[in-house]
């Protein structure tokens, strides 16, 4: 009877012990069930700005709401292209990533596209008047309406588009026939045909590859990500085109959006836009690291004073752009009225 006993007590002893583990874990769990996770994803690799920056964003979001907040970086496309992405924001998932106006037209904002047309914004001054003005504000909110997702900001300088070839480009003749890597979006495969290239979509994770193979002759991106992705080392022959000012926005889906408190709304908001001044403060200075990296590195640098002969040498793409993009009638003059006040 007496090891009887000791057993049952041993037993009730090791049931207690269990139940105020389960306890515990249970009490861990709905603690963190008021976590709320975000995925952060993106194509740049980890030393970019755009990288550097997020994990400013991360630190300031995390920090800010008493971690309220985790937040989870995916630099080098690792949960997948952007279109993947955002088909995971429209789908409810709490993940957010960068995109620009090319990309949202083809979600059916048509006009928004027009901030990716060759050659039309000449500074970042240039871009930034549109988006702070009404225009823009109504394209958002198009946006929303249209396909689901909410911009959270649209102060982040991706950076100025050149041109790296594997042959000398001094000028837009000098385009004809190469096959110029482009994002997967429509626009700018037609910006770089009006110039005599054929625009060839692909993942920037196989540019590289397919440099080294020529089955591409070159890549349009900001010094920064031509370096950072060691495609200098494949093509040597830089052309400062500065086709295109690329001010980036970061977008999530309205559901997930929807889902959070007007506070936790408004904090994620606010320190998007922290991190871009951010981005934007140390853009320039890595981008001048970047090109003293790739002139070590034999590149041979061309720069372009006559701005005005690529944007003659693009007139096909506007002359065929507001029937093919369904833009509204007039809306480049619309932009530049814009641009001039």
């Amino acid at each position: 009877m007496k090891r009887k006993k000791t057993f049952f007590l041993i037993a009730l002893a090791a049931g207690c012990i269990g139940m105020t583990g389960c306890a515990g874990n249970d009490m861990e769990r709905a603690a963190s069930a008021d976590v709320i996770n975000i995925q952060i994803a993106y194509e740049n690799n980890p030393g970019e700005p755009i990288d550097l920056a997020c994990q400013k964003w991360k630190e300031l979001l995390e920090e800010e709401s008493n971690g309220q907040f985790h937040v989870e970086l995916y630099p080098s496309s690792q949960l997948g292209t952007k279109g993947d992405i955002i088909n995971q924001e429209i789908a409810g998932d709490s993940v957010i990533t960068l995109a620009n106006g090319a990309f949202y037209a083809d979600l059916g904002v048509s006009d928004f596209s027009v901030t990716f047309a060759p050659y039309l914004f000449r500074s970042w001054d240039d871009i930034e008047k549109l988006a702070a003005s009404d225009w823009w504000a109504e394209q958002e909110q198009e946006l929303k309406e249209t396909s689901g997702l909410t911009i959270l900001a649209s102060n982040w300088h991706y950076g100025v588009r050149h041109t790296l070839t594997k042959k000398p480009v001094t000028s837009p003749e000098d385009m004809k026939g190469l096959k110029i890597r482009v994002p997967g979006n429509q626009l700018q495969v037609d910006s770089m045909e009006a110039l005599g290239a054929a625009g060839t979509p692909m993942s920037l994770g196989d540019v590289y590859t397919a440099l080294q193979q020529s089955t591409i002759d070159g890549l349009e991106n900001p010094i920064s990500v031509i370096e950072n992705g060691k495609y200098q080392e494949v093509a040597k022959y830089l052309c400062e085109d500065a086709h295109i000012y690329d001010l980036t926005t970061w977008c999530c889906g309205e559901e997930f959006f929807e889902s959070l408190t007007p506070e936790q709304q408004e904090l994620l908001k606010k320190t998007c836009e922290e991190a871009g001044v951010y981005n934007n403060g140390i853009l320039e200075d890595e981008t001048e690291k970047s090109m003293a990296k790739l002139i070590i590195e034999d590149v041979q640098v061309y720069e372009v004073e006559d701005m005005d002969e690529w944007f003659e040498a693009s007139q096909t793409f506007y002359q065929k752009a507001e029937q093919k993009y369904g833009w509204t009638e007039g809306l480049v003059d619309t932009v530049k009225a814009i641009i001039a006040e």
